[in-house]
């Protein structure tokens, strides 16, 4: 079985790549690559529900967590949403200056359960401009 879907899929993949290869096709195939990767979560976010991060919180909120990191943190959409969804608090890094408005915002909504650093965190300490 397992060599029949194999062979099924090398077929239909040389077929596949034959006719969207041609360049009237071009714009079909990325609408149809596009569509694809939604499903295996690239590029998906549409919003909490749909994405399956607001499920993904309130689990984690049933296995009673007390601390989050959010790292890269941007303008603090996922710390806001563990924020209002469990009783977490919320440590969020983001070195972006431009988002750093957002997450005072947070803050000032949850003072005592939020905290931000900016800074980025990565495997070297080092300082860029």
């Amino acid at each position: 079985m397992k060599k029949i879907l194999n062979n099924t899929y090398f077929f239909i993949h040389k077929c596949y790549a034959y006719i969207f290869s041609k360049k009237p096709f071009y714009y079909l195939n990325r609408i149809i690559f596009s569509l694809s990767l939604g499903p295996i979560g690239y590029k998906n976010f549409l919003n909490f529900n749909v994405s399956g991060e607001k499920n993904l919180i309130i689990l984690l909120n049933k296995i009673k967590f007390k601390s989050a990191l959010d790292i890269g943190a941007n303008k603090g959409c996922y710390s806001n949403l563990i924020l209002k969804y469990t009783k977490m608090n919320v440590v969020a890094f983001e070195p972006n200056s431009d988002c750093i408005k957002f997450l005072i915002d947070i803050k000032k909504k949850y003072p005592d359960r939020f905290h931000f650093f900016q800074y980025a965190l990565g495997e070297k300490n080092q300082k860029k401009n």
